[in-house]
């Protein structure tokens, strides 16, 4: 009986003293069982404590980490911010929480990019590198690498590409849009952050009165040997009131070190405080110059030339305007009420130094003028179609992408531009690119805005 009972409790797993006890047990009947059919045993294995279901608030602060969970929704293309998840009008949701990003080999000589693009407004931040190659007016497009950006509020990436520290291979420095804090980044090719820095002092920080102040939060950038030494310097453009200042810093050790200043406008020529940044041998004397353009109106400030252009030498070093000349009369006014030019230097014409290409800001009528340094108009065409660009903003990158004779221009769309870009020779003609990839998707760059730059 006592057995019995033992037998019982253990098999409802209770543990009575009893059952510690020794029990003599007879010598078991032999069975002729192959080794192969005796049961397996059984093994209770632990039971799974569940995981408690995580909650996650949307972060309103940065557009990629939520997106609208209503495709019909186009309310300023994207949602409207909340306080709490789910609260808009446009059903905004969380995105999941970003994988680590996978290392991938650096890149080889046969992966040489020669352009780069950003994400316009309320784009997704990304990058685009790309290669382009052509011979006899027929040319390729090669999208190589997309990168992901991080620390950009409303998405705009203003990119540039060259080598910084003189070892024969290409760094990327990105600027930002709007309200991007004024920060400016360093990445390598794989889009590793070598460095991330805010040249401008950011509002409602520790800002000191001699600060510059950039209070928009838009950084424009720019890259080229300035000095002569091997190594490409970066030029930095203030937003729209920032008083048009241009910064030069070198890349070294792994750190930016600042080389100088110097105010490009006075505030009665572009009082809205913008500048955009080009570099070239404009007065053909060999080193290079630099090139700056205004920025675009607003509300607030509507004041200045219209559509200026001022080339400088080595105005930096002693933060003094060096001038070499002033272009006023790029695009009309009334042709382009923001007064905005957005820029590429290039080789265009057999006089000596490079010309000027100058891209019409929104409701510019999509318009490229070429000038000389002193003024002399080269050429003048569309880039795009009504249709093809609504807001009539341009935006330009120059280089010699077939190898041989003169530079091409690479004209891109600004806003509700649905993305389009065509490639045009020193004489206005539009070039073949064949099979045109598209560069970013229509979720990604909402806008259709593209930035771009050449090496």
């Amino acid at each position: 009986m006592k057995l019995k009972l033992c037998a019982v409790l253990v098999v409802f797993g209770l543990l009575v003293a009893g059952c510690s006890a020794p029990v003599e047990k007879g010598p078991l009947p032999e069975k002729n069982v192959p080794p192969s059919e005796n049961p397996t045993p059984v093994v209770n294995e632990p039971q799974q404590t569940p995981k408690p279901v995580e909650t996650q608030q949307c972060d309103y602060s940065d557009p990629n980490k939520y997106i609208k969970k209503e495709p019909n929704c186009v309310v300023n293309f994207m949602c409207i911010r909340g306080t709490e998840a789910f609260s808009d009008a446009c059903g905004c949701g969380c995105k999941p929480a970003p994988q680590p990003p996978v290392e991938e080999p650096i890149m080889t000589s046969g992966m040489n990019p020669t352009i780069i693009f950003g994400t316009g407004k309320n784009g997704h931040s990304l990058l685009q590198l790309g290669e382009i190659k052509g011979s006899d007016g027929v040319f390729t497009l090669t999208l190589l690498k997309q990168i992901q950006v991080t620390s950009n509020y409303l998405g705009e990436l203003d990119p540039a590409m060259g080598d910084l520290n003189g070892d024969g291979g290409k760094e990327i420095v990105v600027g930002r849009g709007e309200r991007g804090n004024s920060t400016v980044d360093i990445l390598d090719l794989n889009g590793k952050l070598l460095k991330r820095f805010q040249p401008f002092c950011v509002p409602d920080t520790s800002c000191k009165e001699n600060d510059l102040m950039n209070p928009n939060g838009a950084t424009h950038v720019a890259v080229g040997d300035i000095d002569g030494d091997g190594k490409d310097e970066l030029f930095i453009g203030s937003g729209i009131g920032g008083s048009s200042m241009v910064l030069v810093y070198t890349y070294e050790g792994g750190d930016v070190r600042k080389l100088g200043q110097f105010r490009a406008f006075s505030e009665s020529d572009n009082d809205p405080g913008e500048v955009h940044i080009a570099l070239g041998d404009v007065d053909g004397d060999n080193h290079m110059d630099i090139v700056v353009s205004t920025g675009g109106r607003t509300q607030e400030f509507k004041g200045g030339r219209p559509s200026a252009a001022s080339f400088y030498g080595d105005a930096y070093k002693t933060n003094k305007n060096r001038l070499i000349n002033q272009i006023t009369t790029f695009f009309p006014q009334s042709n382009d009420p923001t007064r905005e030019v957005f820029l590429g230097v290039g080789d265009f014409a057999l006089e000596k130094g490079s010309e000027i290409a100058g891209g019409s800001g929104m409701s510019g009528g999509s318009k490229v003028n070429v000038y000389s340094v002193d003024g002399f108009g080269v050429i003048y065409f569309n880039a795009f179609t009504p249709l093809e660009n609504v807001n009539g903003e341009v935006h330009l990158a120059v280089g010699n992408f077939d190898g041989v004779g003169f530079d091409e221009i690479f004209a891109t769309t600004g806003e509700n531009g649905d993305g389009q870009y065509h490639l045009y020779d020193k004489d206005g003609k539009q070039l073949t690119i064949e099979n045109p990839p598209r560069i970013f998707s229509r979720d990604d760059n909402p806008t259709g805005e593209i930035n771009v730059a050449a090496d």
